[in-house]
């Protein structure tokens, strides 16, 4: 027993060591780089939700596709750029974006990445959308949300201090474990903010230890 004692602890702080490095990820240029285009479409879809969720006076009326071809370009344009985070890349050419034309006509075919004229998050990022996001777009959206969360000035608190990859798996079992199928229309957001950090209740100091 005694002996075991420090292999398992060496084992503990490998471990911690391992969650602290997911938790550090640095969401640049580089990253953009490894993942999926999909991750990549979450990583906008989850910045715009948070925003308008979020952040005050926010408009983002193209398709995700084209700011997360816009990003990509940028990248490819600026290898000195690598360093600097995605979210604030994507704010630069979000403002190098003019609002499109309205379509005469609205298409019954329209892509779900395609946001309509007029929309707001609870109508667009719900159950709905997450039922058809893929894994990874699920999780960009998550990494997204989260480093707008961050970053930029809130109307909303909430401290979030697990990982991405947990948080999708929370809001899945949440939006699916549901069979009346009700909780399909609840917003991503408000769904995430079930899943805040609470901090522990401290006891009345009148009260004797258990």
């Amino acid at each position: 027993m005694i002996r075991g004692f420090p292999t398992r602890l060496l084992l503990l702080i490998l471990a911690a060591g391992f969650s602290a490095a997911q938790a550090t990820t640095r969401l640049d240029g580089n990253w953009w780089a490894s993942v999926s285009k999909s991750e990549q479409t979450g990583f906008v879809s989850g910045y715009i939700d948070c925003s308008d969720a979020e952040v005050p006076h926010t408009d983002f009326p193209q398709p995700f596709e084209t700011f997360r071809r816009n990003i990509s370009e940028y990248y490819q344009g600026n290898p000195s750029a690598r360093d600097q985070s995605v979210g604030e890349i994507f704010m630069q050419v979000a403002g190098n974006l003019k609002k499109p034309p309205a379509s005469p006509e609205k298409s019954e075919t329209a892509s779900p990445h395609e946001i309509p004229e007029v929309w707001t998050p609870s109508e667009f990022f719900n159950g709905q959308y997450w039922a058809q996001a893929d894994d990874e777009e699920k999780l960009g959206h998550i990494e997204g949300y989260l480093w707008c969360h961050e970053h930029r000035a809130k109307r909303r608190t909430g401290v979030f201090s697990k990982s991405a990859v947990k948080y999708r798996q929370m809001i899945n079992n949440w939006y699916f474990d549901d069979p009346t199928g009700d909780r399909m229309g609840r917003p991503i957001s408000k769904v995430l903010y079930l899943f805040q950090d609470h901090a522990r209740a401290s006891k009345p100091h009148n009260q004797p230890p258990t």
